[in-house]
């Protein structure tokens, strides 16, 4: 499959939505809300995010629910939106949910080697060390997968990372997902895994 990074900071409206049956039903997921966001509405209880000119950012709000009352183990990688207009698969750019009174994303890992002491939650990402990326179990023939890079220095002296998500057990919450899709995109599908949860259109 052809792969494809972003270096960018990184797209929707509301239909009639079903619950998903997802991780062989022992979870079930469900969009709650889909809207365009602001230039720098993308907040973590890290950074900000914001989306570059040719690109628009999508927040998908989701409300996933364990069918068998425990925690279940949610892999974030495994959710990506397909648009078929442009032959992309695209991983999502930030995930959080509720915590108390503030919001907390999924834990970033990264790839490369590293030895500074930005390899630390505090620095915005973790080692990936022994923590598979799922993402690219789930690549379409003919189309391009678009990996996510994040610059966490600055403009002068960049620290750019390839970021993938820890996987986490949650029980019943909340989950705001963000994507960077192409301005000029309107119909993507929304999967987790091999399953597709919904069709989305972007205003």
């Amino acid at each position: 499959m052809s792969r494809i990074t972003f270096i960018f900071l990184f797209f929707l409206i509301n239909f009639g939505f079903a619950q998903t049956s997802i991780e062989d039903g022992r979870s079930t997921v469900e969009v709650r809300k889909v809207k365009k966001n602001g230039k720098f509405e993308v907040h973590t209880s890290r950074y900000f995010i914001s989306a570059g000119k040719d690109s628009k950012k999508v927040q998908i709000r989701i409300k996933l629910e364990a069918t068998n009352g425990e925690k279940n183990i949610i892999d974030p990688n495994k959710f990506y939106l397909v648009l078929d207009n442009y032959k992309i698969r695209l991983r999502p750019v930030d995930l959080k949910y509720p915590f108390a009174m503030a919001s907390v994303a999924f834990d970033r890992l990264i790839k490369e080697d590293e030895r500074d002491t930005g390899n630390t939650a505090w620095g915005g990402y973790a080692k990936g060390t022994g923590v598979p990326d799922s993402f690219f179990d789930y690549s379409i023939e003919g189309y391009k997968d678009i990996d996510i890079s994040l610059n966490f220095g600055t403009e002068r002296n960049p620290i750019v990372r390839t970021v993938y998500y820890r996987p986490n057990d949650i029980e019943s919450s909340l989950i705001d997902i963000y994507f960077m899709m192409p301005k000029g995109a309107k119909n993507a599908r929304f999967f987790y895994g091999d399953i597709k949860i919904s069709d989305i259109t972007v205003k």
